[in-house]
């Protein structure tokens, strides 16, 4: 069941960024929201995850100025630590 949740959620339409909010444009959650995360960590290298999420993180901490870096660090980069279920 875990491979066909995984398979489905990348088919889905993409969970991208809305700027300057960096709020998702398919479900107005925190980007990235739940779908974005499953997305970007099936369609990333996972070498590549973190460079890909610090990028975006420098761009949401130039969008959003009264964002903390912790602020930012739990919502770019602590979900990328996490073990997998």
């Amino acid at each position: 069941m875990r491979g066909w949740t995984t398979y489905a959620t990348v088919l889905a339409p993409p969970h991208e960024p809305m700027r300057p909010s960096w709020l998702c444009a398919q479900d107005g959650m925190a980007w990235p929201c739940g779908v974005a995360r499953t997305q970007l960590a099936a369609s990333v290298h996972p070498a590549d995850l973190g460079t890909t999420l610090v990028a975006q993180l420098e761009r949401a901490a130039r969008d959003m100025p009264d964002s903390t870096p912790d602020e930012l660090y739990e919502r770019f980069i602590a979900w990328t630590l996490e073990p997998a279920c």
